[in-house]
């Protein structure tokens, strides 16, 4: 792993960056086949879950606890990116229009498990988001889709994550892959868009003073509970 920071809560230390060698990426794909299958996302179970985003172009996100992946995501560069091409149709929204196609990303295979110990989800998550940004400033990225299921939206909206849903939208996912994915009804699938500038200034609360203190570039969550009282109003 090319590592970027460290959260450490407790005796609990989680180390964030970009997964760089086969195995690191394979122990990733490894995690997000097993947390898809165990949510019956597929429509079949799977061995491994591979597609045609997994290229020489994909970034892998990775966190790391006790030299095991504990959460992860990928970054997809196309020029047309998988949810408007492959899974919704919908009209762009206005401040998408203003970014180039080639500084547009995919954030995709979003998974973090309970495995970190004391360490809480949301804090895992929004680890690979703050690797993400970086990632984009230092690379001239501004922007660009995802797609999640309302329940984490929900989440995210509840931490104000600076995600926004792209109104109007229509489902055109044909594949069999992730049809159980797309199809369930009581926990819907939702495009959104992001602002790497508006996830810059969030960052930089998630991770402030008042939360964390920072030694080099390990941050230690000073209080859970804390934690807990005011990711609410960042």
């Amino acid at each position: 792993m090319y590592k970027n920071f460290s959260v450490k809560i407790g005796e609990e230390t989680i180390d964030f960056g970009i997964a760089v060698g086969k195995e690191e990426i394979e122990d990733f794909v490894r995690l997000r086949t097993y947390i898809y299958n165990k949510n019956d996302y597929y429509s079949e179970k799977k061995k491994i879950d591979v597609d045609e985003y997994d290229n020489k172009k994909t970034i892998y996100i990775v966190a790391h606890s006790r030299k095991k992946v504990v959460a992860g995501l990928r970054l997809i560069f196309d020029k047309y990116l998988p949810t408007e091409k492959d899974c919704f149709s919908f009209k762009e929204p206005v401040e998408m229009t203003t970014i180039p196609r080639n500084k547009r990303f995919e954030i995709g295979r979003l998974v973090v498990t309970n495995s970190a110990g004391r360490v809480p989800r949301n804090i895992l998550m929004l680890g690979l988001f703050k690797v993400v940004m970086k990632y984009s400033i230092e690379n001239g990225l501004m922007g660009g889709y995802a797609f999640i299921k309302q329940k984490l939206y929900k989440k995210l909206v509840f931490i104000n994550a600076p995600f926004h849903v792209i109104k109007n939208s229509k489902l055109i996912y044909e594949k069999e892959t992730l049809r159980n994915y797309f199809g369930d009804p009581l926990n819907p699938v939702i495009p959104i868009y992001f602002l790497v500038s508006e996830f810059k200034k969030y960052e930089k609360k998630i991770f402030s003073k008042y939360l964390f203190k920072s030694v080099d570039d390990v941050y230690i969550l000073r209080s859970v509970t804390s934690w807990n009282i005011l990711r609410r109003f960042l």
